[in-house]
């Protein structure tokens, strides 16, 4: 039997009213200011262009583990796509008395919520958030490390973050910037829903279209057990059993496969493995059910950006040298010239 797989997926048990819908005003000067940013959009869809931020990271497993700070004590945090908001260790943080019920991949767990003034991840920085308490001890003693928590969506709601696995960097992303970034360009985009609070894409195995999840705090790809049977012309199963741990404390061990060929947006991606799940707690609180979760297995096959803002995922490829100097102009290659006629 393998060791025990983290996979921390939460979906929270209740909701945000949405706001009313408002007629406003817009000044003369805004359209002007809106005007001049879709040029400079424009201007700069082909020139080379930094990152604003790149936040080193620790791969263990599959987890991707950061530095950020929380008041000013800097910890070591877990990001995950797959988490609506900042999830704190409960030994870290003293529990407010507000609850709610979270679902995890194996059951319930209540949490309590509580208000974060400050919260710092590299450049962004999150003031008055609400961050959700529970014990995650057993996590700790998993990966035998110390998690203060779990960086969920709330934080990167206006930022695009692209994980570069093979430097072990995330990159914020400048709001514009074209398709050339520091040494990589984006030569594919997808849009996804944010289903809850999750990037849920499109994925054909065979000749059917599921529905999954984008999720950085998996350590391993999952499916649906229902759709054992489905799938069983799409690959093999294998002798492999996993024990799947998430932010619920119950582990169960599950079967799992390999799926010839997965196919996102006309893109395949060849002999993944997938852990047969049963999805039901996770998709209680969502209006469309996902089939399963894409977790590291799946993102580090190509290079990955999540723009929450634009609810759009880009496929991106290396293509410049990594000696390229991005603020000399005569460096930029000629699909990045900017027409300056």
């Amino acid at each position: 039997m393998r060791g025990i797989i983290f996979t921390s997926i939460l979906i929270f048990v209740f909701s945000v009213l949405a706001s009313s819908q408002t007629n406003i005003f817009v000044p003369l000067g805004h359209l002007v200011k809106q005007e001049m940013d879709n040029l400079a959009g424009a201007f700069i869809e082909k020139k080379a262009v930094k990152a604003t931020d790149k936040i080193p990271f620790d791969l263990e497993g599959g987890l991707i583990f950061v530095e950020a700070i929380l008041g000013d004590k800097k910890r070591s945090y877990i990001l995950d796509s797959g988490a609506p908001t900042l999830i704190l260790n409960s030994k870290a943080s003293p529990e407010d008395n507000i609850e709610a019920i979270a679902s995890g991949v194996s059951g319930h767990v209540t949490v309590n919520i509580k208000k974060v003034e400050n919260f710092q991840l590299g450049d962004i920085n999150s003031k008055n958030i609400e961050a959700f308490v529970t014990d995650i001890s057993h996590l700790e003693k998993i990966k035998k490390r110390s998690i203060e928590g779990l960086i969920g969506m709330e934080h990167f709601k206006d930022s695009e973050i692209l994980i570069d696995y093979e430097k072990s960097e995330i990159l914020v992303m400048p709001e514009y910037r074209g398709n050339i970034v520091e040494h990589f360009e984006n030569v594919e985009t997808i849009s996804f829903a944010a289903d809850n609070h999750m990037p849920v894409v499109k994925i054909k195995i065979g000749y059917k279209t599921y529905l999954f999840g984008i999720d950085t705090g998996a350590e391993v790809n999952l499916i649906s057990k229902h759709l054992k049977k489905e799938i069983e012309n799409q690959g093999r199963h294998l002798n492999e059993k996993f024990e799947i741990a998430g932010i619920d404390k119950n582990q169960k061990r599950h079967d799992s496969a390999m799926i010839e060929e997965v196919e996102l947006n006309n893109r395949t991606f060849k002999n993944m493995k997938f852990v047969f799940a049963d999805m039901k707690y996770l998709n209680e609180s969502y209006a469309a059910d996902l089939d399963g979760l894409l977790g590291y297995p799946f993102l580090k096959k190509a290079i990955f950006s999540i723009d929450y803002k634009n609810k759009k995922l880009c496929i991106w490829e290396k293509n410049l040298p990594e000696e390229f100097d991005l603020m000399n102009e005569k460096n930029v290659p000629s699909i990045a010239k900017v027409n300056n006629k």
